[in-house]
């Protein structure tokens, strides 16, 4: 497959297995989040009505860039809000080809897996559930090829997938010092028992 998603995960695959062998998880259910570069998310209003949830698939042949038999969506109500009486309503969608992808692989090693969602949501998750929502959160996932960024309060939330990366501060470190990808990854990854440290925050500095 050309798509850089599934290619990822192909190259994952040892990796991947094992995991599996090394914490018993093969059947086991299993959550798979997908970079938010691959999720389409429409966030809209809609007016007080009683059939809600009759109306969504209908907006979401407007919302969704492409026939629905081409994607997989799913919806979240996130309640009426006081001042428009509106209900705020959000519908996230991936193309059915990357969670096939996805899919088949977890099959090929025997991963059980029941739940797929988008990693901003995987970090929203995570923090409400280690830190409550007493106070704003605000947070930051990062990796590879994308950084999350999630700012919630008990009334609503607001995602961000940045489009700068482990690889951007990777690339800058072999800009700047003219060195091979590899080496800048290790002198990224290393960068506390650097002696140039200082030196090297100074190139990565936005």
């Amino acid at each position: 497959s050309a798509d850089p998603l599934f290619g990822s995960i192909e190259s994952a695959k040892p990796a991947l297995k094992m995991l599996i062998e090394d914490k018993n998880l093969e059947g086991v259910p299993v959550g798979i989040s997908i970079s938010g570069r691959n999720v389409l998310p429409r966030y809209f209003n809609l007016p007080p009505i009683d059939n809600i949830h009759e109306l969504i698939p209908l907006e979401a042949k407007m919302q969704i860039p492409f026939p629905l038999e081409e994607v997989v969506w799913d919806y979240h109500v996130f309640g009426v809000n006081p001042e428009t009486l509106e209900t705020d309503v959000a519908i996230f969608a991936v193309k059915r080809d990357v969670i096939d992808g996805i899919l088949k692989i977890a099959n090929e090693l025997k991963l059980n897996v029941t739940v797929i969602q988008s990693s901003a949501f995987s970090v929203l998750n995570f923090g409400v559930l280690q830190y409550g929502l007493e106070k704003p959160l605000v947070m930051l996932e990062g990796g590879s090829k994308n950084i999350d960024l999630v700012i919630c309060d008990k009334a609503t939330f607001w995602p961000r997938s940045l489009p700068i990366n482990g690889s951007t501060f990777t690339r800058a470190l072999q800009s700047k010092f003219q060195i091979p990808f590899d080496e800048a990854e290790k002198l990224k990854i290393n960068l506390k028992e650097s002696g140039q440290s200082d030196r090297i925050f100074k190139v990565i500095e936005p």
